[in-house]
């Protein structure tokens, strides 16, 4: 099945997957990586939550504003790198002042 290259409703779920859900619960693995988690949007069934994707969606989707700011708040720069930049322009600007000085120093 092909879709019409004008259909107005082409794509009109890719914001409303799992992930971005009120009602989604991740499940993190040993790995750290979550790719599966629980729909809590209905009661429990004798199995227990629906077990979803991230990439899942359904009709009862309704947004995580949470999840929204977490994913528009820029990400931090690491400490290390920024404290590595930091050595790295001290020391440069202390080679350009002894490059300065030196010529003095010997006349």
């Amino acid at each position: 099945m092909t879709m019409h290259p004008d259909d107005p409703w082409a794509h009109r779920s890719e914001g409303m997957r799992c992930k971005s859900c009120m009602w989604f619960v991740p499940k993190t693995g040993p790995d750290g990586i979550t790719d599966l988690g629980r729909c809590r949007r209905h009661a429990p069934s004798a199995t227990g939550f629906v077990p979803v994707f991230v990439n899942d969606w359904c009709g009862d989707h309704r947004l995580n504003e949470n999840w929204v700011a977490e994913q528009s708040r820029p990400v931090p720069l690491r400490v290390p790198i920024a404290d590595q930049f930091r050595q790295a322009q001290a020391s440069s600007q202390a080679a350009k002042a002894l490059n300065t000085e030196a010529p003095h120093a010997n006349a």
